[in-house]
């Protein structure tokens, strides 16, 4: 995609108040003295483009900053641009917000807005930006106008961005390719083991950091080796007569075997005594608690009958209790039944009483209830009688009704207190029996004799048991018992346990010499032990060094191939994408250099005739081609051929004002 800029009109926008001008589909020179606004254009351009400057800063005044007068009128930048073919109209209007506030005379400034037009239709920005998404890149737009951009250091472009690019360019390199370059006889099986470990590691530096954790644990373990020898050495004791020792352990164990034997014999002549007492003990016990059963025995019995004496008391007491409960049941169950007779009474009499009423009452008629309720005219003499018959007989029904019922409500009460009365004979009855029972248990009880519970004649315990034969016979023969205990005579064995300890300190300290004997081979297999370890941690060491070595060729293996592939791609530009270090590492950076010399000592010349070799290569690799600004350009005697559209800002004394000048007047190109 080839993008032209055919026209750029500028209205007060920063100090240019007006401007129109028609660019050359090749070279378009803008000639003016300095602060007149040449770099201007150039702003007012990429502002309209990316939102920045020529500089790529976002912060930078729009507005006038001598006249301020102007800045109330919008600021507007319009670009007429050709993208493969189609014309397309670019606009961007920065505006002062006033609002005039209620109650105020004055408006208020409260900020500014943006307006976005594309091809003359007003458009959100996202809408705007993604449109020109839609025709290029920003960032790649920034590098192919700029030929001092891509080698700039700003806060928002540096070398790592270079490099991220020119990788991009240089395109991706496999591992195989470069293994293929390292690859010798000697170590194809290490390289073979390296290819396999990248599959998991998967880069170089993590295999490497991976392998420094390694090595550094590796020289750790090494490294205390020596110390754990020594100390193992330390720990062994000097050499002695091991056969010797052995000999003289066996010999203290057979005299601790003797000792023990005497010990055995001495014990077997005292096991017969304690059988004996043992026996004699046996008959103790057995005497004992025959002893014990007999107290037992009489003691219960005495308890018993005690226990006889006062469950009779108890029973004598409750048959009054019960009997005299009783009495009271029964006596305020008769109090109950009189009071319901005696209401039952009132009740007969009063419905004597109103039988009576009732039976004499008599119809009494209101004269007015013959009468037309409406007029008040009295009814025919005829209805008057019929009426009064009516009336007459509904009295009479109602009043044996009512009389019916009283009879029927006398029957039942009179029923009632006959039952009553029946109740009454009865529960009186058994009242009688209660008070009889009462005065029967009330009699017995008082004829009980108290005494029997604890009789002051009763023996005691000791006194029936020294009358008890059994009794006195056990104790008889325990007391004898007691008596002729048979004696044991313990044998002395202090003297066989005062040799048998010495013979063992003995044997504890032979034990000792020939344990060190142990010490000293587990010290020797410790020694051979770390000695094995150490070897083995050395070729660890030595195999991990080599595959260090290998990974170090295949990172400049790679450096190298990186390098030959991106510079193959500039003309008179190289770059230098790895800093070699004194100790043999490599540092990632993207130093430019110029037929040999770095970007940083380039003069101007040097440096556009650098930035124009970069934008062409930029240019082919993504396929788009901008005009390119070339401020200072009356430094550059002549520049790079290009296919893109050339815009030459010169600095020229003379013009106070702008002058545009394209096709005739150009400025040459090598």
């Amino acid at each position: 995609m080839k993008i032209l800029l055919n026209t750029l009109i500028i209205n007060n926008f920063k100090g240019i108040k007006e401007l129109t001008i028609n660019f050359d589909p090749c070279n378009t020179n803008i000639f003016a003295a300095n602060e007149v606004g040449k770099t201007t254009i150039s702003d007012a351009w990429h502002w309209l483009l990316t939102g920045k400057n020529s500089n790529d800063q976002k912060d930078f005044n729009i507005k006038n900053t001598v006249d301020t007068s102007l800045n109330r009128a919008d600021h507007e930048v319009t670009a007429i641009i050709t993208a493969n073919g189609t014309d397309v109209t670019l606009r961007k209007v920065y505006r002062e917000k006033w609002q005039k506030k209620r109650g105020s005379e004055l408006s208020e400034y409260t900020g500014n807005e943006t307006i976005y037009y594309f091809n003359e239709v007003p458009v959100q920005q996202y809408d705007y930006q993604a449109k020109l998404n839609g025709l290029f890149d920003e960032n790649v737009l920034k590098m192919i106008t700029n030929p001092l951009y891509f080698n700039s250091n700003t806060t928002n472009w540096g070398w790592r961005n270079r490099r991220d690019i020119l990788l991009t360019i240089a395109g991706k390199i496999s591992d195989e390719e470069i293994f293929a370059t390292i690859t010798t006889d000697s170590n194809r099986s290490a390289v073979a083991a390296m290819i396999e470990k990248l599959k998991i590691v998967k880069t170089t530096l993590d295999y490497k950091k991976m392998i420094g954790e390694q090595k550094k644990k590796l020289k750790a373990d090494l490294e205390m080796i020596p110390a754990r020898i020594d100390e193992a050495s330390r720990s062994k004791s000097d050499e002695l007569d091991w056969s010797a020792i052995a000999t003289a352990i066996e010999a203290k164990k057979a005299e601790i075997e003797k000792i023990d034997a005497a010990i055995t014999d001495a014990n077997k002549a005292v096991e017969a005594q304690h059988e004996a007492y043992n026996k004699h003990q046996q008959e103790i016990h057995l005497l004992a608690a025959r002893k014990i059963a007999i107290t037992n025995e009489v003691s219960m019995k005495i308890e018993n009958e005690k226990s006889g004496a006062r469950m009779r008391l108890n029973e004598l007491s409750n048959k009054v209790t019960e009997a005299q409960r009783a009495i009271d049941n029964a006596q305020n169950t008769i109090k109950s039944l009189k009071s319901n007779r005696d209401s039952l009474d009132n009740e007969i009499q009063q419905l004597r009483e109103k039988w009576a009423s009732v039976n004499e009452s008599e119809i009494k008629f209101d004269e007015g209830a013959f009468h037309c309720p409406a007029c008040k005219r009295a009814f025919e003499e005829g209805d008057i009688e019929s009426k009064k018959a009516t009336l007459t007989a509904n009295f009479n029904n109602d009043k044996a009704r009512q009389l019916n019922k009283i009879n029927e409500d006398g029957r039942a009460k009179s029923a009632r207190i006959k039952q009553i009365d029946a109740d009454l004979a009865d529960i009186e009855e058994r009242l009688q029996q209660h008070i009889l029972a009462r005065e029967s248990a009330e009699s017995e009880l008082k004829s009980f004799d108290a005494g029997s519970i604890n009789p002051s004649n009763a023996q005691s315990l000791d006194d029936i048991l020294a009358a008890n034969d059994d009794y006195i016979q056990v104790t008889s023969s325990l007391a004898k018992l007691n008596g002729s205990a048979p004696q044991i005579q313990r044998p002395d064995h202090s003297v066989f346990t005062l040799q048998k300890n010495q013979v063992n300190a003995e044997l504890d300290l032979l034990k000792k010499q020939l344990n060190s004997r142990e010490q000293n081979k587990r010290a020797d297999e410790r020694i051979e032990q770390l000695k094995a370890e150490e070897k083995t941690l050395s070729q660890e060491l030595a195999n991990l060094e080599r595959t260090e070595f290998l990974i170090d060729s295949f990172d400049r293996a790679k450096m190298d191939i990186l390098e030959e592939r991106v510079n193959g791609k500039f003309k008179d530009v190289t770059f230098k994408l790895f800093d070699r270090q004194v100790n043999g590492g490599e540092t990632p950076t993207c130093e430019t250099m110029y037929k040999g010399v770095p970007f940083s000592d380039l003069n101007t010349a040097g440096r556009i005739w650098a930035g124009i070799r970069i934008i062409n290569t930029l240019s082919d690799f993504f396929g788009i081609s901008a005009p390119i600004f070339l401020d200072n350009r009356e430094s550059v005697s002549n520049i790079p051929e290009t296919d893109a559209q050339v815009i030459n800002l010169v600095v020229s004394p003379e013009d106070k004002q702008i002058r545009i000048v394209t096709g005739s007047e150009q400025l040459a190109v090598a």
